[in-house]
């Protein structure tokens, strides 16, 4: 029997930190729930490299044979642990950083503390963002 993608390429999806690694596991979750996760091909397949092209089509083209088959729920179902746990803690960060007086913070890289707490908010404000965007 042919091995699945979602188990072959389960470390690149999972455990890989690097943009393409990322966007790749975004595009799996399109396949899994378009109406949360609503990044597609389209939208990143210009950065893509012919490696990951391919890993893609590998992955999309299993998905359309196999539906939802045991590897690609449980690839899902891991990058959505991960994703909801990375905004859960992103959202613990932006309110104990609301919580603290400006004046408190710690200074970072010869900043002002209020300098260094005004960019540790925008930075932390932008992730949820994101984070929320993604569908977390």
């Amino acid at each position: 029997m042919e091995q699945s993608p979602y188990v072959k390429y389960r470390d690149i999806l999972l455990n890989e930190k690097y943009g393409t690694a990322y966007r790749l596991g975004d595009l799996v979750l399109g396949l899994y729930e378009p109406g949360r996760f609503r990044l597609r091909r389209d939208d990143c397949w210009g950065g893509f490299d012919v490696r990951h092209r391919q890993i893609y089509q590998e992955l999309a083209d299993w998905y359309h044979e196999h539906g939802n088959e045991h590897s690609f729920v449980t690839v899902c179902e891991a990058l959505i642990s991960r994703g909801e746990r990375q905004a859960e803690e992103l959202h613990v960060e932006l309110t104990r950083l609301r919580a603290t007086k400006p004046s408190d913070y710690p200074s970072v890289d010869d900043r002002t503390n209020e300098d260094s707490y005004k960019a540790a908010l925008k930075s932390c404000e932008h992730f949820l963002s994101v984070a929320r965007s993604d569908g977390f």
